[in-house]
């Protein structure tokens, strides 16, 4: 694929030949009329702008050719790169959808009414005085209300 320097230049080509050519034109336009109003004979073009004509209508072809594979190219990153952006947006809606889900997850979660709830327990404090050191000792809440039910359980067990 060109570079933006690459394709600027071709552009700068383009219009120096597209100029050149119409240079060579404007001659062989006023060569003709000087031809028509003195009334001339007007002859067949000459073999000079014949092949300068013919050089500067291959160098069109060869710069509108580089132009068109490069707009080609560039047609294709950008449709590489849309389909990029369009996998990235479905993962992103996807994730976004993922965390939704889980939190409404959590929200059932927190709302579920469960039995130990309804269990008449020793409260805190007394737990922490009575219970043995390795109930006691809990790092979370979690740990510290499965410890308070273990300990309640052997409780009435007793």
């Amino acid at each position: 694929m060109l570079s933006q320097e690459d394709n600027t230049r071709n552009i700068k080509v383009l219009e120096d030949t597209c100029q050149s050519m119409r240079k060579l034109l404007d001659e062989l336009y006023q060569e003709r009329e000087k031809k028509l109003t003195s009334n001339e004979a007007i002859e067949d073009i000459p073999d000079d702008i014949l092949t300068t004509s013919s050089l500067l209508t291959m160098d069109l072809k060869q710069i509108n050719r580089t132009l068109y594979i490069d707009n080609k190219n560039i047609k294709q990153v950008t449709q590489d790169e849309k389909a990029k952006m369009d996998k990235l947006n479905l993962e992103l809606k996807n994730l976004d959808y993922e965390r939704l889900h889980l939190k409404r997850e959590i929200e059932k979660c927190s709302q579920l009414k469960t039995t130990y709830q309804n269990i008449d327990m020793i409260p805190l404090e007394e737990f922490l005085v009575v219970a043995p050191e390795e109930l006691k000792n809990s790092d979370s809440p979690h740990r510290q209300m499965i410890n308070r039910l273990s300990f309640e359980f052997e409780e009435r067990k007793r």
